[in-house]
């Protein structure tokens, strides 16, 4: 991870709700970090968040994850239990990780919508992540809804596709099928689960891929889908969220900005 994003191999730190300085990683490898929380007899509460993660267009996803925490043995240390109820679940890419945020674990749209406004998100993704990944046979298909549905969420947020797309992982066609059946088996696996399904953001190109597709032809595909399943699916459409003067590198991943326009176009289509 360090190799391929030394800038983004980080730890966040956040005390009673502040971000402080991430941990920095200096090479691959574990390390230790201190994190000093002030004066004796008081309380703190410290969250120590994952940075980015990615499989940098390989096959083993690699990224900055807490093995161990220790602390003074006069201090008394509790894990609080993570908050299940009103769930949110986001399935995506480099995008929902943060790729381009000068600091992921605090300024991706994930940790923002945490901290700003309150809601209870997990992600599940990575860097490079297409939905071909996690359902181009049955047998993947079956063991991606299992994950899942075993999250609890009241709530799965899909921002995936433009990988697919870009990545020239299978024809728009193909990726409709795929798509179809991953909300088929959501809503068999998990019926009171709402799913939220937005078509990929703006980027530069969009022009047919390998397949003669271009980007477009794969948000048509994830609009049918949507919108034959409108009793449990809500379609966005992810080309009204930003422009391509919100993106960082100029082409596909947000800004620190971005991403905090991003967050609050998501948290209008949460409402």
């Amino acid at each position: 991870m360090y190799n391929s994003f030394p800038s983004w191999s980080t730890l966040g730190v956040r005390i009673n709700g502040v971000d402080q300085s991430p941990l920095q990683f200096t090479a691959n490898g574990s390390q230790s970090f201190t994190v000093t929380l002030g004066s004796a007899g008081t309380m703190r509460m410290v969250e120590i968040v994952a940075g980015l993660q990615s499989t940098a267009g390989g096959s083993t996803v690699t990224g900055s994850f807490v093995d161990s925490v220790t602390y003074p043995s006069a201090s008394t240390f509790t894990v609080s239990s993570p908050v299940i109820s009103n769930r949110i679940v986001v399935y995506g890419d480099s995008i929902a990780v943060g790729d381009d945020a000068a600091n992921p674990e605090a300024q991706a749209y994930v940790p923002l919508l945490r901290n700003l406004y309150g809601q209870s998100v997990m992600l599940e993704g990575w860097g490079y992540r297409a939905l071909y990944d996690d359902t181009h046979t049955a047998g993947l298909l079956a063991a991606f809804v299992s994950r899942l549905a075993s999250y609890n969420p009241s709530t799965i947020y899909l921002a995936i596709g433009t990988n697919d797309y870009g990545l020239n992982k299978w024809s728009a066609g193909s990726f409709g099928t795929a798509y179809a059946g991953l909300l088929d088996g959501i809503h068999v696996a998990s019926p009171s689960t709402r799913i939220i399904c937005q078509t990929p953001l703006v980027r530069n190109p969009e022009s047919a891929n390998s397949f003669g597709n271009t980007l477009t032809d794969y948000r048509t595909q994830i609009a049918t889908v949507c919108n034959t399943r409108s009793s449990y699916a809500t379609l966005v459409d992810g080309t009204t969220f930003l422009t391509l003067s919100d993106m960082g590198d100029g082409s596909l991943h947000p800004s620190v900005a971005g991403f905090a326009k991003y967050a609050s176009d998501i948290i209008m289509s949460l409402l």
